[in-house]
């Protein structure tokens, strides 16, 4: 299998999404530091958007029952982020949330702005959603994963992961 040098050197890799040229980087440990952060305070925003469009309708105890359920869960998962929990079953759980939440189309948005920020510091976060669908969304998200993670066999030696630029498509 032939290896792109570009994927080695962490060079941007150009691909084409909806019409649109994009030139992806490698992720770093900020950006998943950022996604982790993102993850925590989730459930807030969550809860402050649900108040905000629901609001009117809920009484001042509901709104508080609302945040302080919120804060409960963002401290669980602040708790695994940081691997201050030690509860199996809550380690799972919150892994696989997150999981969940960084295949979701939500989250690849973010880390095709992390991505795509640094060729294209113009693009705003909430302008990629015309090119994030669920028709898209798995292209991109391994696309990043390809060139952002090297993968390990079961030796834990270094496989790199081969991107064929002529086809502009992930393999």
């Amino acid at each position: 299998m032939a290896i792109d040098i570009s994927l080695m050197c962490g060079e941007p890799v150009e691909t084409e999404v909806k019409g649109r040229v994009f030139r992806f980087s490698p992720t770093n440990i900020g950006d998943l530091a950022y996604m982790q952060d993102w993850f925590v305070d989730e459930p807030i925003e969550n809860a402050c958007a649900d108040i905000k469009k629901c609001g009117e309708h809920m009484d001042k105890e509901e709104k508080s029952e609302l945040l302080k359920a919120a804060r409960e869960e963002s401290n669980v998962r602040r708790k695994v982020v940081r691997h201050l929990e030690t509860d199996k079953a809550i380690v799972e759980r919150v892994t696989d949330d997150m999981n969940s939440l960084f295949s979701s189309i939500s989250g690849i948005i973010r880390f095709m702005w992390l991505s795509i920020r640094k060729e294209h510091p113009e693009i705003k976060m909430d302008e990629l959603t015309e090119y994030v669908d669920a028709g898209t969304a798995g292209y991109i998200n391994e696309l990043i994963a390809k060139i952002s993670f090297e993968e390990q066999d079961e030796d834990h030696e270094l496989q790199y992961v081969a991107y064929d630029p002529e086809k502009k498509t992930a393999d």
